[in-house]
C-alpha cells in the first residue's frame, strides 16, 4: 500500500476515495449527530442549516465529513508540492493524512474541530508562503483573517494567531507592518460580528458564551471512554508521534534552511493545537481532532523520509487493522459465557 502511493497515478485518487469510504463507513453504518457544544457564531450557523435540510441530519453530516476529510488530503498533497517538502511527488501525504484523522470515529465526525482543520491546512499553505514573499502585507492579512474565521467557527482555533506571530518571526524579516497587518486582519471579522449582535442586541449572549465561557471554565472536565478499543489504539498513535519527531530532528540539520523553518513552524502549530483544547469546558475525544492536521505533516515526514519498505508497510496495516478495531468492535455482539 504504501509503495503504492509512492507513485503519482491519477488512480490513485480513486484509491485514495476508496480508502476513505472503508475508514469512515461506521458513520453510515452506525449514524448519529453531533451532540457536542456549538457556541461559535458560525459552527451554529452551519448545524442550523444542516437541520433544515429534509434528510437525516448524521447521514448529512456524514457526507459533508467525507467531503472536508477528502477535499483537507487533496490540499496537503497540493501543500507539500508547492513548497517542495519533498523532492517525490506522490500521493502518500493524503493517505498519511486519513489514516490519522480518521483514527478515531469522533475525530473524523462533522464538528467545530474536524471543520477547523481544514482552515489550518489553508493557514499553514499561506503561512509557508511567506519564505518567498517579497511584499507579504496582503498575505499576513489574509492569514488574519484565516484565524479569525476559524475561531468562529471553533473558538480554541484564536491561539494560532501565536502561530502567525512565530511563522513571521521564523520566516520575515522584523517588520512592525507586518504584525500589525495580522492583528487588522483577527479583527475585521470580529468587528463584524461584534457589529450583527449588537444591533440585534445579543453582545452580551455573545460575549457570554464566546468568549468568557471558554476562558473562564477553569480546567476542562476530562471524559473518559470505557471503549478499550480506543486505549488499545492510543499507544499505537503516541509511538508514531515519538517515531516521527525522533526521526525528524535527525534529519533536520540535514535539511535545507526553507525546510527547517517549515517543520519547526509545524511542531510549533502541534504545540499550540494541542494546548488549544484546554479553551474548551470539556475535553471529549473530538476535540483533540484539531492535533490531526499537524500529527499527519510530522508522519508523513516519517513514511516519506525512511526507507524501509518492509517496516513502512508493517506499521500502516498494523494502525489500519487497530483503527477499524477502534471502530467496528463496540457495535459487534460477543457471545462467550465467560466475559
Amino acid at each position: 500500500m504504501i509503495q503504492l502511493f509512492k507513485t503519482n497515478s491519477p488512480s490513485l485518487y480513486g484509491y485514495l476515495f476508496i480508502y476513505l469510504i472503508v475508514l469512515t463507513a461506521i458513520q453510515f453504518l452506525h449514524p448519529a449527530p453531533y451532540q457536542g457544544d456549538l457556541q461559535a457564531p458560525l459552527s451554529q450557523l452551519l448545524f442550523h442549516l444542516i437541520h433544515l435540510i429534509p434528510v437525516s441530519e448524521a447521514y448529512t453530516e456524514g457526507i459533508i465529513s467525507i467531503g472536508l476529510l477528502m477535499i483537507n488530503a487533496l490540499l496537503i498533497n497540493a501543500l507539500i508540492f508547492r513548497h517542495k517538502i519533498f523532492t517525490l511527488t506522490c500521493q502518500l501525504p493524503g493517505l498519511i493524512y486519513l489514516l490519522i484523522a480518521c483514527s478515531f470515529e469522533q475525530w473524523s465526525q462533522l464538528s467545530p474541530a474536524m471543520i477547523s482543520n481544514t482552515i489550518l491546512i489553508l493557514f499553514l499553505d499561506r503561512l509557508l508562503a511567506l519564505f518567498r514573499e517579497e511584499n507579504a502585507l496582503v498575505s499576513i492579512l489574509d492569514l488574519g483573517l484565516l484565524v479569525a474565521v476559524g475561531s468562529l467557527f471553533y473558538f480554541p482555533f484564536l491561539v494560532h494567531i501565536i502561530t502567525l506571530f512565530i511563522g513571521l518571526i521564523l520566516l520575515r524579516p522584523f517588520s512592525l507592518r507586518e504584525w500589525l497587518a495580522g492583528l487588522a486582519g483577527l479583527l475585521t471579522p470580529y468587528f463584524l460580528t461584534i457589529t450583527y449582535y449588537y444591533w440585534y442586541d445579543q453582545l452580551s449572549g455573545f460575549f457570554t458564551s464566546h468568549f468568557l465561557g471558554p476562558i473562564t471554565s477553569g480546567f476542562p472536565a476530562i471524559e473518559l471512554y470505557p471503549n478499550f478499543t480506543i486505549w488499545l489504539l492510543s499507544p499505537f498513535l503516541i509511538a508514531l508521534l515519538l517515531a516521527s519527531v525522533f526521526n525528524l530532528q535527525r534529519l533536520l540539520l540535514k535539511s535545507t534552511i526553507q525546510l527547517r523553518k517549515s517543520y519547526t513552524l509545524i511542531l510549533w502549530t502541534f504545540l499550540f493545537a494541542g494546548a488549544s483544547t484546554l479553551l474548551n469546558t470539556t475535553l471529549p475525544l473530538a476535540h483533540f481532532s484539531s492535533i490531526a492536521v499537524p500529527f499527519s505533516f510530522l508522519a508523513i515526514h516519517y513514511f516519506m523520509t525512511t526507507d524501509k519498505p518492509k517496516m513502512l508497510e508493517t506499521i500502516h496495516t498494523m494502525l489500519f487493522v487497530v483503527i477499524l478495531m477502534q471502530q467496528y468492535l463496540p457495535f459487534v455482539q460477543f457471545n462467550i459465557p465467560f466475559l
